[in-house]
C-alpha cells in the first residue's frame, strides 16, 4: 500500500511474543495518546488555547514527559498503538529527540511516522517535524504489514511563515491469515489527529465526512475496521469539575461529535468516566482546568468492544491522557 508522502518506516529490531496478524488475531489490543510531543505535560501552558508560553517549559520538563511516555508504553500490552503528536528532534521539545526515545522504549514495534507538521526550512534541528506515530508488535512468522497515508482536507494558510499543517490518516493493514470463511480477512486500522480550532469545525466536518468515506470502503473489502485516535470533538457527555474561566478557550471550538454522520452498525467507542484531555489556558490543577473526552475509537459493524478504558495519569506526561480498548472481528457485516 504506497503513498507519495512523508510517511516513512522503521522495522521491529526484535520481534514479541504476540502482536497484529499473530496467533489470536481475532483480537486486538489498542491504545491510542496524543502525546503533546513530550512538552504539553502538567506544568505546561500553551498560548493557542490563552496561556502564555509557545514553548515547552523547559528542557528538564520534556525529558521527563518522555520518560514518563516511554516507560507507560513499554510497560502497555497493546498490539497497536495510535500516537499522536510524536515529535523528531527541534525547538518544540527543546532539541530532545521523542521519537527516537518512543523508538528505543519499543524495539519489538514496527513503526511509522507521519508528520503533519513539517517545515520546508531551516533543516532539523531548527525545523519541526510532528505527526501520528502508529507502533505494531509482530509475532514471529506473521503476515506482513501494510501501511498507507490518506490526505484530509488541510486549512491553506500556514500557522506561521514556512509551517504547514497537512493532515493525514495513517493505515496499517494486518492480514489474518486463519481468519474462518465468513470473518474479516484483515484489520485495518487507522491514526486520525483532526483539525482543533477551526470555526464552527467546518474543517473537522469535511475531515470526518472523507475519513468515513475512506473506512466504509475498506469495510466493504471484507475487512474489519477501527478509527482511533483524537477526534478533537466531544465523544461523550461529561461534567468533571473545573473553573468556568478555564472553559472560555476550550467553548470556543469545542462541538460535539456528529452521531448522525455514522452509517447504521458503525459505533463511537470513548470512555465517558476518564477525561482524555485538558485545557492548556494554565498547567494543570484539578477541580480547575476544564477536560473533556475527545480520544476513542470509531468501529465498523464487524468489530466488537471488550473493553474500553481511559487511563488517568493526572495528565502528568501530556494534556491528553491515553485510552486503552481491546476489540474483536466478527462475522457478519458485508
Amino acid at each position: 500500500m504506497g503513498s507519495r508522502s512523508l510517511l516513512s518506516h522503521r522495522p521491529a529490531r526484535r520481534f514479541s511474543g504476540a502482536g497484529a496478524g499473530g496467533a489470536d488475531d481475532a483480537r486486538l489490543r489498542l491504545v491510542t495518546w496524543n502525546l503533546g510531543y513530550a512538552g504539553l505535560g502538567a506544568e505546561a501552558d500553551f498560548r493557542a488555547e490563552g496561556g502564555r508560553r509557545l514553548l515547552p517549559p523547559s528542557r528538564r520538563a520534556v525529558g521527563r514527559a518522555i520518560a514518563q511516555q516511554t516507560a507507560f508504553l513499554a510497560a502497555e500490552p497493546f498490539d497497536v498503538a495510535l500516537l499522536q503528536e510524536a515529535a523528531r528532534r527541534g525547538p518544540m521539545t527543546w532539541w530532545r529527540d521523542h521519537l527516537g526515545a518512543l523508538d528505543a522504549a519499543l524495539p519489538e514495534a514496527e513503526r511509522w511516522f507521519l508528520p503533519d507538521i513539517a517545515t520546508s526550512a531551516p533543516p532539523a534541528p531548527l525545523g519541526l517535524a510532528h505527526g501520528a506515530a502508529t507502533y505494531a508488535r509482530a509475532a514471529p512468522g506473521a503476515a506482513p504489514l501494510e501501511a498507507r497515508a490518506h490526505p484530509l482536507p488541510s486549512d491553506a494558510k500556514p500557522l506561521v511563515a514556512r509551517v504547514r499543517r497537512r493532515f493525514g490518516a495513517l493505515e496499517i493493514r494486518a492480514p489474518r491469515p486463519g481468519a474462518a470463511r465468513g470473518a474479516a480477512r484483515a484489520w485495518r486500522v487507522f491514526n486520525l489527529h483532526l483539525s482543533a480550532f477551526d470555526p464552527e469545525a467546518r474543517l473537522r466536518a469535511r475531515q470526518l465526512e472523507r475519513l468515513l468515506v475512506i473506512a466504509e470502503a475498506a469495510y466493504a473489502e471484507g475487512d474489519a475496521v477501527i478509527l482511533g485516535g483524537d477526534f478533537n470533538l466531544a465523544l461523550a457527555d461529561t461534567a468533571f469539575p473545573h473553573d468556568p474561566a478555564s472553559a472560555r478557550a476550550c467553548l470556543a471550538w469545542m462541538r460535539p461529535f456528529p452521531q448522525e454522520r455514522l452509517k447504521p452498525g458503525w459505533r463511537l467507542i470513548a470512555d465517558a468516566r476518564i477525561p482524555s484531555v485538558r485545557t492548556v489556558d494554565q498547567p494543570y490543577r484539578p477541580g480547575v482546568n476544564m477536560c473533556a473526552v475527545i480520544d476513542g475509537f470509531i468501529i465498523a459493524p464487524n468489530v466488537a468492544v471488550e473493553r474500553c478504558e481511559g487511563v488517568d495519569l493526572g495528565f502528568g506526561p501530556s494534556d491528553h491522557q491515553p485510552v486503552r480498548a481491546t476489540f474483536r472481528a466478527q462475522r457478519g457485516g458485508v
